[in-house]
């Protein structure tokens, strides 16, 4: 045994197989972690780092794991990751069409009754891309919006007030920004006129802001903190996860996330998790080596993601213990690293140690042959075959070798 590797456990013992099939959407347990893995390695976060293996298990529980040398940010960004694995686990909401066709009654019934009927007609509708364009389509079909009320691109000041569509609001970060950049793009019926100090639109050129699904106290807070919002609807709420998800920590957290955020957004909170049919909201993360928020790992399988992913072949390893009764224990993975084995231990509790290290040269050989054959007498003629040496020295070998991997908990007898 020589040296050692970094490994960082990405799915821990507390995964279900049900969680992995809802997270995927897929009906078997072997796919479906395969699915993961294809979403993990097609992250830009993923290519980033300089050498890692994914390897993953689906029996006895999941587990997945990450082996490489990393640096101190690619551990960082991989315990990231799995804190991201962890939260869709428990969190995440698929939002199928049915659902998404009831919020938008909800919401064309709700402008209807703030505004009239024929108020609302008379609005000018436009989305934010790209879930608010399917959003607006819906909602102009259900009110009968008039196709002249629909605009895109450079505007004019509207005869009544402009309504922005979008399919969530998490923060209103995107929402901010389409107001600084629907100023810049405008075209107001008089130049100078309609436009705050700010940089926004005034007071004479109403907004009602509709993300589909959002928390209500970011509603409020967008209507309290813009002057040109009139109002900000949504067809279902979000609920706020913050206090359940951080416990005793949620103060420190909030303190933190509202400390990096300064002036991007309205509102901190952790709201539910949800992915519709064309896709999931982009998350960003505090990078503080750039001292900047950067886009952040999504684990929504590609196999629900429309366009815009490049295929790459899977990356993931999904291993199985072995024919038996020899056997991987059921907490440990494994992969080759430069022709040797890297060996680990999973830890039974999330924040328990990971341990790792590496076999070379006949140790490596033999592991081998062990997991791949699964009793004494096969991996022997395996040993025997490879080194050319006799069948005692190799027998030999082994089961010092098996007593030892055994004792420490990596191999076990099973039930094969």
């Amino acid at each position: 045994m020589r040296g050692t590797v970094d490994v960082i456990q990405l799915l821990g013992s507390g995964a279900t197989v049900e969680q992995l099939l809802y997270l995927t959407q897929e009906s078997q347990p072997k796919v479906a972690l395969e699915c993961l893995g294809q979403t993990i390695v097609a992250n830009e976060l993923w290519q980033s780092l300089r050498c890692a293996d994914l390897v993953g298990r689906i029996e006895p529980r999941p587990i997945l794991a990450a082996f490489g040398t990393f640096s101190e940010h690619d551990r960082f960004s991989l315990e990231n990751l799995a804190i991201h694995i962890q939260d869709a686990f428990r969190y995440l909401r698929y939002v199928d069409y049915r659902s998404v066709e009831a919020a938008v009654v909800r919401l064309a019934g709700t402008l209807t009754e703030r505004f009239g009927a024929d108020t609302v007609r008379r609005f000018s509708y436009t989305a934010i891309p790209r879930g608010g364009l399917i959003v607006l389509g819906m909602l102009a079909y259900v009110l009968g919006i008039p196709r002249g009320r629909i605009i895109s691109g450079k505007w004019k000041e509207p005869e009544e007030a402009l309504v922005v569509l979008d399919d969530c609001a998490l923060s209103g970060v995107r929402f901010q920004e389409f107001l600084r950049q629907a100023v810049a793009t405008r075209q107001p019926d008089n130049q100078g006129e309609g436009q705050s100090s700010a940089g926004r639109p005034s007071a004479s050129c109403p907004v009602v802001f509709c993300p589909l699904f959002a928390p209500r106290e970011l509603c409020s807070a967008i209507e309290t903190q813009e002057a040109s919002v009139v109002a900000c609807c949504s067809g279902e709420e979000l609920e706020d996860l913050a206090t359940q998800r951080f416990g005793e920590h949620y103060a420190e957290w909030y303190e933190f996330r509202k400390s990096r955020m300064g002036q991007r957004g309205y509102w901190v909170g952790f709201p539910e998790l949800i992915a519709f049919p064309w896709g999931a909201p982009e998350l960003n993360y505090w990078n503080s080596t750039t001292g900047r928020f950067e886009a952040d790992w999504n684990v929504l399988p590609i196999g629900l993601r429309k366009k815009g992913w490049r295929e790459r072949e899977p990356a993931s390893i999904v291993q199985r213990a072995g024919p038996g009764p020899l056997q991987a224990a059921a907490d440990v993975l494994w992969t080759d690293i430069d022709g040797d084995v890297a060996i680990a231990r999973m830890p039974l509790a999330e924040e328990g140690p990971t341990g790792c290290f590496r076999l070379d040269g006949p140790a490596a050989t033999m592991w081998r042959a062990l997991v791949r054959h699964g009793t004494l007498e096969a991996a022997e003629m395996a040993v025997t075959d490879h080194y050319a040496v006799d069948s005692a020295i190799a027998r030999t070998d082994l089961n010092t070798f098996v007593a030892s991997l055994e004792r420490q908990g990596y191999l076990q007898y099973g039930a094969g």
